[in-house]
This record gives structure tokens, sequence and C-alpha cells, in this order.
């Protein structure tokens, strides 16, 4: 029996190695675990003008690599990823993938930029932790005020978090928590920015592409559903729903915020004012749309047979009663050669801007009043308008990526044919950037919806629905 004993001693004391490094093990996977965990997103500086943050920075990216959509362009954009994982690769000494990424850096991920400059937060675990501790102490390297150097950026420890940036600027900045509405799920990505027009967005792609938030804008609140929204005869480009003109134009002030730095926007600007003030013949009344109770205006294609590439509008304005008498936009042709004309037994006017591709056609039918921009669009929306299901929104917006990408591709061949694109050809815009326009013309559609709220538009909606018949 003793000699039983001793054996299982000896047996057992063989295992103590074994069992003290699975303890050790199991305290540093806890130890890790552990400090990667925070309820909070990480800091950025105060002055950061944007924000965007990820519970679990590595899931997300996972349902986007996972997802059909990211197939569609992976081919399209494998030189330019290989170019931003070894930017990644210099500027973190980690290659971007998801394992290394978890192992390194953690799962919360923050990205902010601040006065023209970017940089990242994230929430590391053991064993960078322990290699900066190897560098700063036992190696004797020194920081400056709290910030150190390593390669080609600087970083600060602050709270458990990691602040690294190219810009010293950046890192050293007072530092705040910033305000991104929490996470409905681990695996988004959401995204704050601050000014004129703040807003918050959250993006998702399991089990689909989806996008939710708020921007803050005005809007009329309706007590009524939208009914225009799938009505169109055909699928325009892009197609927006609203109650009254000035819902229109709120849109339109919206994307002059966004884009009118932008040398693009400023000459469609300025080519749309030059042809407003040549053919405007007079000012609408100031309570023209007071009957109004809902528009639309669709963007149903960009005409590029020409020079200059011509787009082909309409906008419908649903009245609440019957539509009649003199159409509410005809003070516009005040003084401009008309040609009279109807549709569907209905009184309107054409009157031709550049030959028959650019006219203002004015018509009615029913309770709608149409504006077009070519009589063959007003003859296709007189009286062909849909019967479509209602939708309780504020505001609708649409767009058919298949018939974008359509556009794109003809213009950019246009383009590389007049030299207007500095530093790309034909050849270059053939193998670079057509690839991506194919690969976003079978996405579908874009279908988003919002509602007011007080001072906000609240929005939600899928950035991709499939389309089977998309090459």
């Amino acid at each position: 029996m003793a000699d039983m004993l001793r054996g299982k001693r000896r047996t057992f004391r063989r295992w103590y190695p074994f069992l003290a490094a699975l303890l050790l093990l199991g305290a540093a996977l806890w130890g890790d675990s552990r400090l990667k965990t925070s309820s909070i997103d990480g800091y950025c500086p105060e002055n950061a003008e944007w924000v965007l943050a990820a519970e679990d920075g590595p899931a997300f990216w996972r349902d986007v690599a996972q997802s059909a959509e990211w197939g569609y362009f992976r081919d399209a954009l494998k030189g330019r990823l290989a170019n931003a994982e070894l930017a990644v690769y210099h500027l973190a000494g980690v290659r971007p993938t998801l394992a290394r990424w978890d192992f390194w850096m953690g799962r919360r991920l923050l990205i902010a930029g601040a006065g023209g400059v970017k940089g990242f937060c994230v929430r590391p675990g053991v064993l960078l932790r322990a290699a900066h501790f190897v560098r700063a102490r036992m190696l004797g390297t020194e920081s400056q005020d709290g910030i150190w150097a390593y390669r080609s950026f600087f970083y600060r420890w602050h709270e458990g978090f990691l602040i690294v940036s190219s810009s010293r600027d950046y890192v050293s900045a007072p530092l705040c928590e910033p305000v991104v509405e929490p996470s409905r799920s681990p695996n988004e990505l959401r995204g704050h920015w601050r000014g004129h027009r703040d807003g918050f967005v959250s993006l998702a792609m399991s089990p689909a592409p989806s996008v939710s938030g708020w921007i803050r804008m005005k809007l009329t609140q309706r007590d009524a559903p939208l009914t225009l929204t799938e009505a169109w005869p055909e699928t325009p480009m892009i197609s927006l729903n609203v109650s009254r003109w000035e819902d229109l134009r709120a849109f339109y002030l919206l994307l002059d915020d966004a884009l009118g730095d932008t040398a693009g926007w400023q000459e469609c600007e300025r080519v749309a004012g030059l042809f407003w003030e040549r053919w405007r013949g007079g000012d609408l009344a100031s309570d023209w749309d007071e009957d109004i109770a809902e528009s639309g205006f669709a963007l149903l294609d960009i005409d590029t047979s020409e020079t200059l590439p011509i787009p082909v509008l309409a906008a419908v304005f649903r009245a609440t009663h019957a539509a009649g008498g003199t159409h509410p936009w005809e003070p516009l042709l005040a003084g401009v050669d008309g040609l009279r004309f109807e549709w569907e037994g209905e009184p309107g006017v054409v009157a031709p801007l550049i030959g028959e591709k650019a006219a203002l056609c004015v018509g009615r039918y029913g309770y709608d009043w149409f504006v077009a921009s070519q009589e063959p669009v007003m003859a296709l929306c007189v009286g062909g308008m849909r019967d479509a299901a209602p939708l309780d929104a504020d505001a609708s917006l649409r767009l058919s990526w298949l018939k974008a990408a359509s556009v794109a591709a003809d213009l950019l061949g246009e383009a590389a044919r007049l030299e207007l694109i500095r530093g790309e050809d034909s050849q270059s815009i053939d193998a670079d950037l057509l690839p991506i326009v194919e690969a976003a013309g079978r996405l579908g559609a874009l279908a988003l919806q919002g509602r007011r709220e007080g001072e906000r538009l609240v929005f939600e909606g899928q950035l991709a629905t499939h389309n089977e018949e998309a090459p």
C-alpha cells in the first residue's frame, strides 16, 4: 500500500509543471480578457470633428468579409486592399488579420479626426502591455511628457486605453470620452460627426447591410403615409419623396453642406444657375404648394450622348384635391415661347430649353401636378403613376445601384476620352475604376426612410437589396 501511495505521489509530482502551466495560462487568458474589456468606447481629442467606434471591431470586419456584397468588390479592390493592409502594418506594426488584431489590440476600436489629422484608440491586452513594459523599462526607451514614439507614429496610454496617431498633436491633445450613442450589437460600426449639421449613423452587415441614425434637419411631419415612393412608372436612378417643396430644398441644402467645397458640385451649381437665370420667366407664387400633400422628385437617368451630360428629371406634386386650372409652375414660363400640349386629355406646356432633351414641361392628371425635363418623360408619367403600398414615413430615398453604375460607367468613359481625370487614361480607368463601378451595380437598390423627431430626421433602411438579374 505504501509503495502504491509513493508511486501516485511521484506521478502527481510529474504533472506539477503541466498543471502549473495550465493555471498560469488560464490566469493570463483571464487577465488578458479583463484588460481588453471596457464599458466605454475609448478616448479622442476634445476637438474631434468625427468619430467611428466599434464595440468589437474584428467581429464587424468579419461580417463585412463574409457578406455577399463584399464579395462583389473583393477582386476589384485587390490592389487597393493590399496597399491598405501594408499601410496599417507600417502604422501599427501588426498585419491586419482579424486574429492578430484581436490578439494584440483587443476588440474595442475608436477612430477619430481632429484638425485635419486622424488617430485611433484601442484597449490592448497582456501582450501589448508587456511589450511596452519591456521597451520602456527594460530597454530604457524614454517618453516626452508621457508621449512615446515608435516607427512613424506616436502613442500614449490613458485610463487603460492606447491612443495612436502619426501626429504628435493628436496624441498630446486634451482627451475626452466622445459622445457616441450606445451600440445595439457588438458587430456594428457607429459614427458621429459634429458641426452645423451634427449626426449619427450605425452600420451593420449581418444579416444584411443596414443603416440607421439621425441628422439635424427640419422636415414637415406628416399625419398620413407617403404614397409616391414606389409609384413611378419605371424605376428611377434616384428618387426622393417628402411632403412640401421646402422639404426638397432642405435635402438640397444638406447636399450643399456636404459637397459645397468640391469642384464638381460648384460646377453643377454654376451650370444650373445659368439655365435658371436664362430661362426663368417669372417667380412661383409664395403659397403655390399650399394644397400639396406630398412631393416626389426623381432623377431617371443622365443622357451622356452629348458633350454635356443632361439629367433626365421628373417631379410630381400630389394635391389634396383634383388638380385643375393653371399649373402652379406656369409662372416660370412667362415670356417663354412654350408649346401647348395635351397628355391623357389634360392640358400642359412644353418649353424647350436646349432642344427636346432639355425642356420645362408642366402638366396634370388626377390629383397630381407634374414637371419634367423632357416631353417623353411627361408622357410616361401622366396617367402612368402606379398604385403603390403606403409608407409610414416623413421622407424616403431610393437609389438603383444598377442604373447609377451604368451612368457612372458612361461618364467615366467620356471623362477618359476628354482626359478630364488627372493621372488617369482610358486603360487605367478600365483596369482600376470600372471594376468597382460594375461591382456596385450588383448591389441592387438602396432604400432609406425617415421620420422627424424634434430637430432631427431619424432614418433607417437597407444599403443593398440583392438584384439577381444584375450582371
